[in-house]
């Protein structure tokens, strides 16, 4: 997915930031993104909206495909989990909010890095921050020391014929790898975050038969990935236009840890929330609708912010304001066609809107990856307007 104006360059895996949305494999949709530790399987509830939209600005073949739409195909679908930047499907596809159950160790760690923090989704040690990676939202290393724990969820859910109502709670225990390269280095002690979602589906409405409203709110602290989901990229920037005198373009920075930390400190925790809803309307038992939106947030602590700010002035010149805290909204809706069961054609456009708190100018290293000049960026909010057209078959 392209910004209207310019480019969307991931930090990691070239992708950009994407809310998560999948399909089931009944041919109905799963939303993936937004807030929302664990939606689960509410099989008779319909689809998080539309065929696959992930939220977030996506980098160039992530594209709309992974927005996470709140609606679905008719009759069918199920609610999962996700809706902070579920902002949608929206949240990206705003990608935010994941289903509890499924997340993986390996999505979280903490950030270190020289002179300064680490993060992973898991942890950043910023000891490893290098211009080129702060360009991107790679705010130092991503310092991951592997499992010491599982992640602890529980779940408490009421499904009747009127819908679902479903509060998830999970405790994510951070373990950082070494400061330095080898162990006699030590590392910052062990610290537990934790996430909690509420999620609401109403269903049998009286809009008609198959309709269904979707709804999910998550919090996390020091598990960011149960807000913003796997397919939503750890670290990204995204070009656009300017008018500011003497800048090449403007660029929005972006990026996500679970927590961080610098030599010789322990783990701050990242903070998000989220929320997504979508509506979705059956027309008759081909044809169907849903609107969509999301919102979600992403705050650093004080330690974290105060090294990653000074290394932006270091690194990248920064001249004015520092806050690498960031929000993301989203609004979009789709149409889809089933012409006989398993095969669906969807079009679905939404708008993205990414606010990042950083203000003034910086000096960009060359990026290579995007071929994008080594000089002067207006450091600005981005937005983007993303269509997809979509068929798909299911066995």
């Amino acid at each position: 997915m392209e910004a209207a104006d310019g480019q969307v360059e991931g930090g990691g895996a070239g992708q950009a930031a994407a809310l998560d949305r999948t399909d089931g494999g009944d041919g109905g949709t799963e939303g993936g993104g937004g807030a929302g530790l664990d939606l689960d399987e509410a099989e008779d509830a319909a689809a998080v909206a539309g065929d696959e939209v992930d939220l977030a600005g996506v980098v160039d073949d992530v594209a709309l495909e992974d927005l996470v739409a709140l609606g679905g195909e008719p009759d069918r679908g199920r609610l999962l989990g996700g809706a902070a930047a579920g902002v949608a499907q929206a949240g990206a596809q705003c990608g935010l909010v994941t289903e509890i159950a499924g997340e993986g160790e390996v999505t979280h760690g903490s950030i270190g890095g020289s002179g300064g923090t680490v993060m992973i989704v898991g942890s950043y040690g910023f000891s490893g921050a290098t211009a080129t990676g702060m360009i991107t939202g790679a705010y130092g290393t991503n310092d991951l020391g592997g499992t010491r724990a599982p992640d602890i969820i529980g779940r408490w859910t009421v499904d009747q014929a009127w819908g679902l109502a479903q509060i998830s709670v999970v405790g994510h225990n951070n373990h950082a790898a070494y400061y330095g390269l080898d162990e006699t280095t030590g590392h910052p002690g062990d610290k537990w975050g934790w996430a909690v979602q509420g999620a609401l589906s109403i269903k049998n409405i009286p809009t008609g038969p198959g309709d269904v409203i979707n709804m999910q709110a998550v919090y996390t602290d020091g598990a960011t990935r149960y807000n913003f989901q796997s397919l939503f990229p750890q670290a990204f920037a995204t070009y656009g236009g300017t008018g500011l005198a003497g800048a090449y373009q403007s660029i929005g920075i972006f990026g996500l840890a679970d927590a961080t930390f610098s030599a010789g400190t322990g783990l701050s925790t990242v903070k998000t929330w989220g929320f997504r809803g979508g509506y979705t309307h059956n027309w008759n038992p081909y044809w169907a609708s849903a609107i969509y939106g999301a919102y979600g947030q992403l705050q650093y602590g004080s330690a974290g912010k105060a090294v990653i700010c000074l290394n932006a002035v270091a690194l990248l010149g920064l001249s004015g304001s520092c806050n690498p805290d960031f929000n993301l909204a989203v609004i979009g809706g789709n149409v889809v066609w089933t012409p006989v069961k398993n095969f669906a054609f969807t079009a679905d456009v939404n708008w993205t809107h990414f606010d990042q708190k950083y203000s003034g100018t910086i000096v960009s290293p060359f990026v290579a990856t995007v071929a994008k000049p080594g000089v002067v960026y207006q450091l600005k909010n981005q937005d983007q307007v993303n269509l997809i057209l979509r068929a798909q078959r299911n066995f």
